[in-house]
């Protein structure tokens, strides 16, 4: 009786939301992710690595629901889905930074930072 039991069966969620990265170094071929992708994405290399074996590489990583079952089954630990990062929209940036000089610039001139400078220091 196994372990425990996974079952190839694709979740109901959208593709192409996923990174899917491994690391074909530490690859041993065993084929386990391969075979319980639900939507083929990965494939056999054709050349070999340092370890002499042939190892998964990522194919179809557009096909990827993010179930996580590669990464549940993979025995050496060579696989990792994660989110897409999305990246912020232009000018989000630039006001947070508009936003951030304007704040030192006020701190600057404030009373606080008149009082004690070295443009008051005296020398005796």
């Amino acid at each position: 009786m196994p372990l425990f039991k996974l079952e190839k069966k694709a979740p109901k969620a959208p593709a192409g939301l996923w990174d899917v990265v491994i690391s074909e170094e530490m690859c041993k071929a065993c084929g386990f992710c391969l075979n319980i992708c639900p939507v083929d994405v990965f494939a056999w290399r054709k050349v070999a690595n340092k370890l002499g074996w042939f190892p998964m590489y990522v194919a179809h990583e557009g096909n990827c629901v993010g179930c996580m079952l590669c990464y549940q089954i993979c025995p050496d630990f060579c696989i990792h889905v994660g989110p897409k990062e999305v990246p912020e929209p232009v000018g989000s940036r630039q006001v947070s930074v508009a936003d951030e000089l304007t704040t030192a610039a006020e701190q600057l001139t404030s009373e606080e930072a008149r009082g004690e400078s070295w443009r008051s220091y005296r020398p005796e």
